[in-house]
């Protein structure tokens, strides 16, 4: 009996997940300019990033099934990429408290994808190095009357102080593409 049991929670919990969209596969196309398109219906963005990058994505742990996280780490040099897709969360205020965190640039009005964002510039110090870590915030409404859903979307990259400048290019190359959807795909 209790086999059977384990046996209805796992189904359920992957009926669930496929509902949700957590389990959606990622939509990548490679361009001409050595560039992939991340797309998703879903979470009503699209944007392109350096092709030989591999992003990830995954559900987040806590709050609702259909909160994702997309990744891209170069273990080799320390410079990461994270992007949160955070449906129904505008307005959201993030506090960090790192002990050994700098804010050098707060509330900045920014535009990405022709969408009012903000912006904000850390550095973080290790004692032998120093990271800068910026933080792009943007919400989105989709759909139209009472089918409408905000979609709150945080950009966050780290990177060695020392490759900051060339990083900073390739990441705004990125932003530049970000794209807003009009609906979802629910």
């Amino acid at each position: 009996m209790k086999f059977y049991f384990i046996i209805l929670a796992v189904s359920l919990t992957l009926v669930c997940f496929s509902l949700s969209g957590c389990t959606q596969q990622l939509n990548h196309s490679t361009h001409e300019d050595n560039t992939s398109a991340y797309n998703s219906t879903y979470y009503a963005i699209s944007f392109r990033y350096p092709a030989d990058w591999t992003l990830t994505e995954s559900p987040l742990k806590g709050g609702s099934g259909d909160r994702a996280q997309l990744t891209y780490r170069n273990e080799s040099d320390g410079f990461s990429l994270k992007v949160w897709l955070l449906p129904g969360d505008c307005g959201l205020v993030y506090f960090d408290d790192r002990l050994n965190l700098t804010v050098v640039e707060t509330n900045s009005t920014i535009s990405i994808g022709g969408k009012r964002a903000r912006h904000e510039l850390y550095t973080m110090d290790y004692g032998n190095r120093r990271d800068i870590e910026s933080m792009y915030e943007v919400c989105h409404e989709v759909g139209h009357e009472s089918t409408y859903k905000n979609i709150y979307y945080r950009f966050t990259w780290v990177s060695p102080e020392e490759d900051y400048p060339a990083r900073s290019l390739q990441i705004q190359k990125v932003m530049d593409s970000v794209r807003f959807l009009n609906s979802t795909g629910n």
